[in-house]
């Protein structure tokens, strides 16, 4: 069954796997919003796909190590 994290967790996860400025950061983490399922828990809170917030993580460091440097 598919794992579903909030927008919380989303942050923590980037903290732990990445060692970048918090501006970098906050880029992952929009790229991440922009390109994941998204989904309403019961309490309105919005939820993530875990596998495809980590897919995007991945996709998004390689296209800003390769474009960006």
């Amino acid at each position: 069954m598919e794992k579903f994290i909030s927008k919380k967790e989303v942050m923590k996860y980037i903290d732990r796997v990445i060692d970048v400025p918090k501006q970098i950061k906050r880029e992952a983490y929009q790229y991440i919003l922009r390109n994941s399922s998204l989904m309403k828990d019961e309490n309105g809170n919005v939820k993530i796909n875990e596998r495809e917030m980590q897919e995007c993580l991945r996709e998004w460091g390689y296209i800003h190590t390769v474009y960006v440097n």
